[in-house]
C-alpha cells in the first residue's frame, strides 16, 4: 500500500502507454525490481479482472498474479527474480531505446523516444548486478531512465542498516545521477507527478505496509475512507471514473506513433523497413549469407574466442541489430569488427543525466 500513490502518479499522470495494446512499441516501460511489491502492477495492468486479481499470491501454477511479475503475462515487461536483476533489466531497456533512437531517429522523424521507469527497494541497490548497471547508466547518461527508490529502510532481515549505512544520495550523485528527494512518497499523488516525475526519476521514502496490514487493520482502513469493511474486491464507481480517460489517451499515443511511421516510410523506406524488423525482433531474410564460408575459417588449432570472432565479426559488421558487450576485453575476445561503433554518450559535456528519485516520509 505504501507504493499505491507512486503507482497512481505514474500510470495516471505520467507514463505513456496504451491499455488496449500492451505491445504498442513506443510505450514507456515500467520495471519492478523489488518484485514482491507486484500488487500495484497487477491492479494497474491492462486487462486484469477482479477474478484474476483474486489469484494474487495463490498456489495456482497458472496464476496471472504471481508474487513476482512474470513476462509471460500481459502487460509485464520483464521477469524480475533476484534483487537487482530488474534494475539491470531497466538499464538494458533504456540503453536499447537510446541505440534505436540514435540509429533511426532523423530530423523531423522521431520514432523512438520512450522512457524506462524502474522501482527499486533497499536491497536492490545493495546487489552487485544492480550497482554495476547503475554505474553504466550514469556513465552513458541515460536520461530516458528513471529509478524510483522505495526507501522504507526495511529488508527481510530487519532494518536496512543491518547491512548498509552508506549515503545513497551522495553515491548516486557520484555515479552521475540527478537525485530528487520526494517527501510524503506514499501520499500526495498529484504532487508526485507534477513536481518530480515531470523531470524523470525519484527516490521515495515510504512506510512499508502503509498503514500496517491485517484483517482488523484492513477493515479500519476501509472505514477511514468511507468504504464498507465487509465488502471485498469492491471497486467504487468513482475509481473507474478516475482512470476512464487513460484508454483514449493511450490510443491517441499509438495513433500518433503509427502516423509518424507512415511518414518515415515515405521518406526513407529502406531504413524504415530495417527499423520494423528490429521492432519485431527479426533478422534480415539473408542474414545467414553473412556467415563466412567454411573455407574462409581457420583450419589450424585456434582458440575458441578467436574462431567465434570470425563469425560474430562478420555478423556485427553486416547486421545493425547486433550489440556486443566485452567489458574491457574487446581485442582479447576478438569482436573489434570493421566499422564498429562504441555505445557512448553523445558528448560527455552534454548536461543529460539519468534521474534517481528517493521518496521520503516526514514523521
Amino acid at each position: 500500500m505504501g507504493m499505491a500513490a507512486i503507482g497512481i502518479a505514474l500510470w495516471k499522470y505520467v507514463m505513456k502507454y496504451s491499455p488496449n495494446n500492451c505491445n504498442y512499441f513506443n510505450r514507456d516501460r515500467f520495471v519492478l525490481s523489488n518484485g514482491m511489491s507486484s500488487a500495484p502492477i497487477d491492479t494497474e495492468r491492462y486487462s486484469m479482472t477482479l477474478e484474476q486479481l483474486k489469484s494474487y499470491h495463490s498456489t495456482k501454477l497458472d496464476s496471472v498474479c504471481p508474487g513476482h511479475p512474470e513476462i509471460e503475462n500481459e502487460g509485464i515487461e520483464v521477469t524480475t527474480g533476484p534483487l537487482g536483476q530488474g534494475l539491470a533489466n531497466a538499464v538494458g531497456l533504456a540503453m536499447a531505446t537510446k541505440n534505436l533512437a540514435a540509429t533511426y531517429n532523423k530530423p523531423g522523424h522521431e520514432v523512438v523516444n520512450n522512457m524506462t521507469w524502474c522501482m527499486v527497494g533497499d536491497a536492490c541497490i545493495q546487489e552487485g548486478v544492480g550497482l554495476e548497471a547503475l554505474s553504466l547508466a550514469g556513465h552513458w547518461r541515460l536520461n530516458n531512465l528513471c529509478v524510483i527508490f522505495d526507501n522504507n529502510s526495511v529488508t527481510c532481515d530487519g532494518t536496512a542498516d543491518v547491512a548498509n549505512t552508506e549515503d545513497i544520495n551522495t553515491k548516486m550523485r557520484a555515479t552521475g545521477y540527478n537525485v530528487v528527494d520526494v517527501y510524503n512518497g506514499d501520499s500526495d499523488v498529484a504532487g508526485r507527478s507534477r513536481r518530480s516525475f515531470a523531470l524523470v526519476v525519484t527516490a521515495l521514502l515510504t512506510h512499508i505496509s502503509h498503514p500496517a496490514l491485517g484483517v482488523d487493520e484492513v477493515a479500519n482502513v476501509k472505514r477511514s475512507f468511507g468504504l464498507n469493511p465487509d465488502e471485498h474486491f469492491h471497486i467504487p464507481q468513482d475509481v473507474y471514473d478516475f482512470f476512464s480517460d487513460i484508454p483514449g489517451r493511450g490510443e491517441a499515443h499509438e495513433a500518433s506513433w503509427q502516423a509518424a511511421l507512415v511518414k518515415y516510410h515515405e521518406e526513407d523506406p529502406v531504413l524504415a523497413a530495417e527499423f520494423e524488423l528490429r521492432v519485431m525482433g527479426k533478422l534480415p531474410e539473408d542474414w545467414s549469407k553473412c556467415i563466412p564460408r567454411k573455407e574462409e575459417q581457420p583450419t589450424a588449432s585456434t582458440a575458441s574466442r578467436k574462431s567465434a570472432g570470425v563469425i560474430t565479426n562478420a555478423l556485427g559488421q553486416n547486421i545493425n541489430s547486433f550489440l556486443v558487450g566485452t567489458a574491457d576485453l574487446t581485442p582479447s575476445v576478438n569482436v573489434a569488427y570493421k566499422n564498429k561503433v562504441d555505445f557512448q554518450s553523445v558528448s560527455i559535456q552534454h548536461p543529460v543525466f539519468p534521474f534517481f528519485l528517493k521518496a521520503m516520509i516526514l514523521t
